[in-house]
């Protein structure tokens, strides 16, 4: 079974050969990688199922300095292309976020506002060629959109400031609305131009839940993002119905999970196990969704010893792999702490313990 065909099956709800494999890096680490292994990608050394493709960068950044004008020190902050300002953090790659949108009150603000050229043709060029060439290389395609800090409420919770943007929902609706619909007529049309390009995967980034709880409450999701993330996925599924939406949401979201399937998601990330239990997940949707996670990047990827890692990547395939439907992989990215024999014994651990037979649906 070929890298492509393995990941796609396991991610149809299928059982492949064994459980496919995929894990993403900080900077540091990535430093690490290169410096011992002489690879700039953990999917290129440890020869993972799946490849990512992007969009291209812009050639026409907008200027969004004037909303930053009583910002101390504005000259010094960096901004993205979507206006989103940017000061370093206290820790590692972090960043503290500067909301370009913070002191709008009118709606004509919203509306007026200057998004990126995200849509220009150029974005792709060369792109569908790129999936093509992965593809014929034996790999699947997970492919991102170019968004701001996520898809839709995490694209627009960063623009308009967090709790502005929770009061906005509850207090001034008629402004979430307006910027909501703007980002997902963008995402929507990017979304449809990536499926035709080829894309096996298409990655959407929501994060819903804190460690214990939801962002918002249920009903606020239900008039603000489900319906939206509704028409997105359909833009995409109608250009082609068999692409497969990943979508990520770290916390414990299980409230919103039948929403989620509801919309057309196939496959959750990143199941953490801090905030829910992957088995009862699996036995509870495992019908209806696939898995890509479960291992702790807060806990076993930092703290485990090599032998404990090793019990929890069996558990996990022997639970949440059975029958199939199971990507295995680190919660989030791997944080400059872990150890790197963690990092080695992860993947040894899910090829030896992730083979499937004819006696049984786990390895």
């Amino acid at each position: 079974m070929s890298p492509r065909d393995r990941a796609l099956a396991a991610l149809r709800r299928q059982v492949p050969d064994r459980v496919p494999i995929f894990m993403r890096m900080t900077p540091p680490v990535l430093d690490l990688l290169k410096a011992r292994t002489g690879f700039d990608t953990p999917e290129e050394y440890f020869d993972f199922e799946i490849r990512e493709v992007a969009f291209l960068p812009t050639k026409d950044p907008r200027d969004y300095r004037v909303y930053f004008e009583n910002w101390p020190d504005r000259d010094a902050l960096e901004i993205t292309e979507w206006g989103l300002g940017r000061q370093p953090g206290s820790l590692y790659h972090f960043r503290k976020l500067v909301p370009p949108m913070q002191h709008f009150t009118r709606l004509d603000e919203f509306e007026e506002y200057p998004f990126p050229d995200v849509t220009a043709n150029y974005r792709l060029e060369g792109v569908p060629e790129r999936i093509r060439q992965i593809k014929e290389r034996g790999y699947a395609v997970r492919g991102r959109l170019p968004e701001v800090n996520g898809t839709l409420w995490e694209s627009a919770w960063p623009l308009r400031g967090m709790d502005n943007f929770l009061e906005d929902m509850l207090e001034r609706k008629e402004l979430a609305h307006c910027l909501l619909d703007r980002i997902l007529a963008v995402h929507a049309y990017n979304a449809e131009r990536f499926v035709k390009a080829g894309i096996d995967i298409l990655h959407l980034s929501e994060d819903l839940g804190t460690q214990e709880s939801l962002i918002m409450s249920p009903a606020l999701f239900r008039e603000f993002v489900k319906p939206r993330l509704a028409k997105l996925i359909a833009r995409a599924k109608t250009a082609n119905p068999a692409v497969l939406i990943f979508l990520h949401s770290d916390g414990a979201i299980e409230p919103l999970i039948p929403d989620l399937v509801e919309v057309g998601v196939d496959i959750l990330n990143p199941i953490q196990p801090e905030c829910m239990d992957p088995t009862r997940i699996k036995a509870a949707y495992g019908h209806r969704l696939s898995f890509w996670g479960t291992v702790g990047t807060q806990t076993t990827f930092p703290f485990a010893t090599p032998g404990e890692m090793r019990a929890v990547v069996r558990e996990r395939i022997k639970t949440v792999g059975k029958g199939g439907g199971f990507l295995i992989a680190p919660t989030h990215k791997i944080m400059p702490e872990v150890p790197w024999e963690n990092i080695e014994t992860f993947v040894v651990a899910a090829r030896e313990h992730g083979q499937y037979d004819a006696e049984r649906s786990w390895g």
